[in-house]
């Protein structure tokens, strides 16, 4: 059962450094920002894609976070679940000073633009000509940034 606690915790540690990194280079690159020439549909159909590539980092987490406390309550009481999940939290901001999940980072472009095109792909076939083209436009965007 230690195993599991070790184990679940550190990947919960991982998904959440990794989850405030893609928040923390989504801002730092002002994908966010809409250009000039966007019309309103457009600026919506963007964020709604960065808010779902955002939001599936984070349920992802959230989930991990919830098996981290069932199994360390299970496995001892329910305050030592909730510590782990603080002390968890607290180790997540040190795992994100890694280099590789900095903001503007090349790794964290490439997983960004990776999950773009995945999106992309799901648009094309299910012919959402919108945020298709929201999509693309935010691939160009991510791909003219000098690594």
């Amino acid at each position: 059962m230690a195993v599991a606690v070790i184990l679940l915790t550190i990947l919960f540690m991982g998904f959440t450094a990794y989850t405030l990194a893609v928040q923390r280079t989504m801002q730092a690159l002002e994908l966010y920002r809409p250009e000039v020439a966007d019309e309103p549909a457009e600026i919506r159909s963007k964020q709604l894609i960065l808010f779902h590539i955002y939001l599936r980092k984070l349920n992802a987490a959230f989930v991990l976070g919830i098996a981290v406390y069932l199994v360390t309550s299970r496995a001892s009481t329910w305050y030592h679940g909730v510590g782990l999940l603080l002390l968890s939290c607290l180790g997540s901001f040190l795992i994100a000073s890694a280099h590789r999940l900095r903001p503007g980072s090349a790794e964290m472009i490439a997983a960004l633009v990776a999950e773009l095109q995945r999106q992309r792909e799901w648009y094309r076939m299910s012919r959402n000509t919108a945020r298709l083209r929201a999509a693309e436009t935010l691939l160009l965007r991510l791909r003219s940034i000098p690594r």
